[in-house]
C-alpha cells in the first residue's frame, strides 16, 4: 500500500488511477484478513471439531483421549495441525462451492474486462457526453452536462465521493456538485483528455461498490448470528487458541493453568472426578469423552494398555497428526505404544511406518510385554546390532529379536580334490567334533570323491476333469512329444533360469496329478517352479477347457513330508559320496575295526530300519549334520524332512583290510541365492564353503556345490557315529562333550502360578543316569 500511494500522488497520468485501486484492493483483502476469513477459518475448525467427534464416537472405542497438547509441541507442530484441518475439505473434495465460486468471480472480471476492451459502454454510464469530444478545448471541456444517475441509486452515494478522489491529481480547478434529482456537474479543464479513461473506470467502481456490500454483509452475518469465535478460541489449546483468535504468537513456555479453564471445563473435571457421566464438550477441539460400550472377555487385557499408555503428553489424534506431518522420530516410544494400542498402527507394520527396524523391534516387544509376556520386554533374546534390511519381506514378519546359534566348524576335509572347513549351527554337543573326526579319518584315507546324478526341484499340481475319460485324455496329451513341447514353452517363459526337464502324471479316477522336474539354477527354486507351473496350467486349461486346478501343490511334489517318490524319483540335488578308508585310520583313529563297522552298519541301518518300516531312513543320524549345515547356511530347516533321507552303505575293501562306506542322498533341497542365504550371517558360511551366491559362469554350480559338500559332510558324521557305537564309546563321549557343569536352566513359573513337580519316576531314571555316568567316569 506505501509503494502504491507513491503511485498515487506521483500526479501521472493514468497512473494515480490504478494505484490508488490498487490500494483499496488491498485495504479491502486486509480487512477481510482479520474479520471474513477469521470467521471462516474459525467455522471450518468447528466443522472439524464436529466431524471428528462423530468419527470417533461411532467407532466406539472405550477410550478417552486428552485434548490438551503438551507444553513441550513447537510452533511448527501448531501450524502444521492448523494447515491440517483447514486442508481437510480440501483433500476429501468439498470445496466444490468455494471453487465454483471462485471461478464465477473470475470469469465475471474477465468478461468484463472483455467488454471494456472492445470499446462498448452502455449510454447510461458515458461521460462523452459530459465533455463532448475529448479535443474540443477548454471552451468545451466547461460545458455543463448532466449525467442521470437517479436509476442507480448505490452509484448515487458512492461514485460521487469515488470519482472526486480519482480526480485529485487532475491539475485545474473543478467543481462536483450534486442536483437533486441525483445527477453531477464536473467543471475541469483537464479533465476533458481522462474521459474516456474515466468512463471505463465508472464499471471498476459500481463493481467494488457491490463486492463491499455483500462481503460486509457475509462478515456480519458470519461472525455475529452464527460463530461464537470466542468459544471455539476457548475450546483448543491455550497457544492455539490464542492464534485463532488475536493473532498472538502462541506461549509454549508453560502448559496451561487451573487458572484459566472456563467454569464449563471446572464442572467437567468436577465430574470426572466423581465418576458421574458427563456429555462432551461441544466447543472442545477434541472429544474429551467417548461413549463407552460393553467390554467382552477378550478385551480387558488391551483396554488396560490403552490405559497404560495413556500417561504419554500428548493424545492419541495429535500424535497421529505429528506422525503424518513430522514423521516417528518426533514421537516417544510410549506414543508409538498409544498408536498402536488405538489401532492407527498395525503392528505388523511398525518396521514400515518408524522407518527404524531397531526401534520397531523394541516397541513391538514392550507392546508383547504389556500384552501378557511380562518377561519379554527385559529378556535375554537379543534384537540389537543386527541388520534386518534382508530379513523384512523375505525371511520373518513380526521380529521380536535374533536367535543365536552357537557355529562350529568341522573338518578340514578333502573333497574332491580340495580341502573344505564345514560350518555347522548346533545346540548338540559333541556333533561337531564327531564330524570333525570322520572328516579326519576320510581325509587321511585319501578323501571323498561325490558324483551329483540329478538336479531337478519338483512341484505337483492336482487338476480335475469330468470323468475319468477326459482324465486320461489329458495325461496322454500331457505325455505326448507335441503336448510337452507346448508347456515346456509356456513354462519357461516365466524365467531366465527355469529349464522344465520332464513331467511325471498319475491319475485317482477323474484327479490328474503332474509333477513338474525343473533345474532353478542356483536357488532352491520352489517360487520359481511355483510360477512356472501356474503359466502352465493357464495353457492346459486352454486346451482343455473342462479342467479345474484343484490347487498349484497337490502334494505330488513331495514338500516338507516323507514321500517315497522323493526316495525314487529324487527332489532337488540326487548326489552320492564314497570313501576308502584305510584298516589302520580305521583302528587308530575310530578305534574300532572293519568288520564291525560292516556287521553294525547292516544290523542298525539296514535292517534295524526296514525293520521300523523306514521310507529313505537306512542311516544313523543324516538329518543331524544336514541340518547344522542348513541352519548355518541359510537352507530352509523344514526340509531336512526330505532333504536328510540316506542310505548309508559300508563294506571291506582290498581284501577285506580297508574300508569302504558310501552314502547316496536323492533329495538334497538347497540353494545358494534367495532366502536365508541372504542374511549376513549365513552368506559368510556360505563364503567359508566358497558358494556363495550365484555362478555367473556356470548357473547352478554353487547349490551343486553346496550339496556335494553336505553329502560328503553327512558321510564323514555317519562313519564317526557308527565307530562309537561299535567301539561302546558314544555314552562317555556325550558324558564328555554334552554334559559340562552349567547352571540349570530356571523354570518359568506359568501363568496360574503353579509350578509342575517332576514325577517320581523321573526322579529315580535320573538318580540312576547319574550313578551310570559316574562309573563310566571312573
Amino acid at each position: 500500500i506505501g509503494i502504491l500511494s507513491i503511485g498515487v500522488c506521483s500526479g501521472v497520468a493514468q497512473l494515480h488511477e490504478v494505484c490508488l485501486i490498487s490500494s483499496f484492493i488491498l485495504m479491502f483483502d486486509g480487512v477481510f484478513m482479520f474479520t471474513l476469513y477469521s470467521a471462516v477459518l474459525t467455522l471450518k475448525l468447528d466443522l472439524i471439531r464436529v466431524r471428528s467427534q462423530h468419527k470417533l464416537a461411532s467407532s466406539q472405542r472405550a477410550e478417552e483421549y486428552d485434548d490438551a497438547i503438551s507444553s513441550g509441541a513447537t510452533p511448527a507442530l501448531y501450524k502444521k495441525i492448523a494447515l491440517k484441518a483447514l486442508s481437510d475439505d480440501e483433500a476429501r473434495g468439498e470445496n466444490k462451492t468455494i471453487r465454483a465460486l471462485k471461478t464465477l468471480v473470475l470469469g465475471g472480471f474477465i468478461l468484463v474486462s472483455g467488454i471494456e476492451s472492445s470499446g462498448y459502454v452502455s449510454g447510461a454510464f458515458s461521460l462523452k457526453s459530459l465533455f463532448g469530444s475529448s479535443r474540443a478545448g477548454p471552451a468545451a471541456a466547461m460545458t455543463q452536462a448532466a449525467v442521470e444517475l437517479s436509476r442507480f441509486p448505490v452509484l448515487d452515494r458512492v461514485a460521487a465521493p469515488l470519482l472526486t478522489l480519482l480526480s485529485a491529481g487532475v491539475k485545474g480547478p473543478m467543481r462536483v456538485r450534486v442536483l437533486p434529482v441525483g445527477s453531477w456537474y464536473i467543471d475541469s479543464a483537464a479533465l476533458a483528455t481522462g474521459a474516456e479513461s474515466l468512463e471505463s473506470s465508472s464499471i471498476v467502481i459500481a463493481l467494488l461498490a457491490a463486492a463491499v456490500a455483500v462481503s460486509l454483509g457475509v462478515n456480519v452475518y458470519l461472525a455475529l448470528f452464527r460463530v461464537d469465535a470466542g468459544a471455539v478460541a476457548r475450546g483448543l489449546p491455550p497457544a492455539l487458541g490464542n492464534i485463532l483468535r488475536d493473532g498472538a504468537s502462541p506461549a509454549f513456555s508453560s502448559p496451561p493453568t487451573a487458572a484459566s479453564l472456563t467454569e464449563a471445563e471446572e464442572s467437567a473435571a468436577e465430574d470426572t472426578a466423581s465418576n458421574s457421566p458427563q456429555p462432551p464438550t461441544p466447543v472442545s477441539l477434541l472429544p474429551t469423552r467417548i461413549p463407552s460400550r460393553a467390554v467382552t472377555v477378550a478385551e480387558p487385557r488391551v483396554l488396560a494398555l490403552a490405559s497404560e499408555v495413556s500417561g504419554s503428553d500428548r493424545s492419541v489424534e495429535v500424535c497421529r497428526v505429528v506422525l503424518e506431518a513430522e514423521g516417528a522420530a518426533k514421537l516417544s516410544d510410549g506414543e508409538v505404544l498409544k498408536l498402536v494400542a488405538a489401532g492407527e498402527i498395525p503392528a505388523y507394520a511398525l518396521e514400515r511406518r518408524l522407518k527404524d527396524d531397531v526401534r520397531a523391534i523394541r516397541v513391538r516387544r514392550e507392546l508383547i510385554a504389556r500384552a501378557g509376556a511380562a518377561t519379554l520386554s527385559a529378556s535375554l533374546l537379543p534384537y540389537e546390532h543386527y541388520d534386518y534390511s534382508g530379513v523384512h519381506g523375505q525371511c520373518c514378519e513380526n521380529v521380536i529379536g535374533v536367535m543365536p546359534i552357537p557355529v562350529g566348524v568341522a573338518g578340514p576335509m578333502l573333497i574332491d580334490g580340495e580341502l573344505v572347513h564345514i560350518p555347522m549351527a548346533t545346540t548338540e554337543g559333541a556333533l561337531v567334533a564327531s564330524t570333525s573326526r570322520g572328516c579326519k579319518a576320510i581325509t587321511l584315507g585319501g578323501g571323498a570323491m561325490t558324483v551329483l546324478t540329478k538336479d531337478g526341484m519338483t512341484r505337483g499340481p492336482c487338476l480335475q476333469m469330468p470323468n475319468v475319460m477326459r482324465a486320461g485324455a489329458l495325461k496322454i496329451w500331457l505325455e505326448s512329444d507335441s503336448g510337452m513341447a507346448e508347456v515346456r514353452t509356456a513354462f519357461q517363459a516365466t524365467s531366465r533360469f527355469a529349464k522344465l526337464r520332464s513331467l511325471k502324471v498319475a491319475i485317482a479316477g477323474r484327479l490328474v496329478y503332474v509333477r513338474f522336474t525343473t533345474f532353478t539354477g542356483d536357488a532352491m527354486g520352489m517360487n520359481m517352479i511355483s510360477k512356472g507351473c501356474e503359466a502352465a496350467l493357464r495353457l492346459v486349461q486352454a486346451r482343455f477347457d473342462d479342467c479345474e486346478v484343484i490347487s498349484v501343490s497337490g502334494n505330488y511334489c513331495t514338500d516338507k513330508k516323507p514321500a517315497a517318490i522323493n526316495w525314487i524319483d529324487g527332489r532337488g540335488k540326487s548326489v552320492a559320496s564314497e570313501a576308502i578308508i584305510p584298516g589302520d585310520v580305521v583302528r587308530r583313529v575310530l578305534k574300532t575295526s572293519v568288520e564291525d563297522l560292516c556287521r553294525l552298519n547292516i544290523s542298525k541301518n539296514l535292517i534295524g530300519s526296514a525293520m521300523a518300516g523306514a521310507m529313505g531312513g537306512f542311516n544313523a543320524h543324516a538329518a543331524n549334520t544336514l541340518t547344522a549345515v542348513y541352519l548355518a547356511t541359510g537352507q530352509d530347516p523344514a526340509q531336512n524332512v526330505e532333504s536328510s533321507t540316506c542310505i548309508t552303505l559300508m563294506e571291506p575293501a582290498n581284501d577285506g583290510r580297508d574300508l569302504r562306506i558310501s552314502c547316496t542322498m536323492p533329495s538334497i533341497e538347497v540353494g545358494t541365492v534367495g532366502g536365508g542365504t541372504t542374511l549376513p550371517p549365513q552368506a559368510a558360511c556360505l563364503d567359508i564353503l566358497g558358494c556363495r551366491g550365484p555362478n555367473r559362469d556356470l548357473p547352478g554350480a554353487n547349490a551343486q556345490r553346496l550339496a556335494r559338500i553336505i553329502c560328503a559332510a553327512v558321510m564323514a558324521g555317519e562313519l564317526s557315529l557308527c565307530s562309537a557305537l561299535a567301539s561302546g564309546d558314544l555314552v562317555k563321549s556325550h558324558i564328555a562333550l554334552n554334559r559340562a557343569v552349567v547352571p540349570a536352566t530356571p523354570a518359568n513359573t506359568p501363568l496360574n502360578g503353579v509350578t509342575p513337580h517332576a514325577s517320581c519316576a523321573d526322579i529315580q531314571a535320573m538318580t540312576r543316569i547319574k550313578r551310570e555316568a559316574a562309573a563310566n567316569g571312573k
